[in-house]
């Protein structure tokens, strides 16, 4: 479901990057329009999701987030944390675009939140990369591609950044 609601929004938003075309976001579908969908999806994520300390928890049952089933990407997921972070920075975009400025700063607000959380649970400044945690505690490294799908959101800093591109070599992330 997450996965879908992702490449949608990353759909989207490549779609009027190359026309221009910001009348998509105002078409129907049987949710509403495309805009009011999204946004529906992302309070129903947040009603389902955050946990109190304002990390996204999708509990032990790793379909609910993503294609890959492995133990690894359980719980407060890292990739799924940044990739929500830098989609609800697109949909304020969106809302401040089409003139809902209460919308835009809800989403806005979401993102820095959900941002400030992931760099003060999840970041690991020794090895330069965030971690996925669990309900015992325990922290995992995973080293999966979604990472690198909101590397360019300003939630990020310079830092951080260069520490998780410095990893795109072989032997670390990448193979022969």
């Amino acid at each position: 479901y997450l996965q879908t609601l992702f490449a949608a929004i990353k759909t989207v938003d490549d779609y009027i990057l190359i026309t221009g075309d910001r009348g998509i976001l105002s078409e129907t579908v049987p949710t509403g329009t495309i805009l009011k969908s999204f946004q529906k999806a992302y309070d129903e994520l947040f009603d389902a999701y955050l946990a109190d300390d304002g990390l996204l928890d999708f509990g032990a049952v790793s379909n609910h987030i993503v294609e890959i089933r492995t133990d690894g990407y359980k719980h407060k997921v890292s990739g799924i944390n940044g990739i929500a972070a830098h989609c609800l920075l697109t949909l304020a975009t969106w809302w401040d675009q089409a003139g809902d400025t209460c919308s835009a700063a809800l989403c806005r607000e979401r993102a820095e939140k959900l941002a400030k959380a992931m760099n003060q649970e999840m970041w690991d400044e020794r090895t330069g990369w965030f971690s996925c945690l669990y309900p015992d505690g325990s922290r995992h490294q995973v080293a999966a591609y979604h990472l690198f799908d909101f590397i360019a959101s300003p939630l990020l800093s310079q830092q951080q950044r260069q520490a998780m591109i410095a990893h795109i070599r072989e032997g670390d992330f990448l193979g022969k």
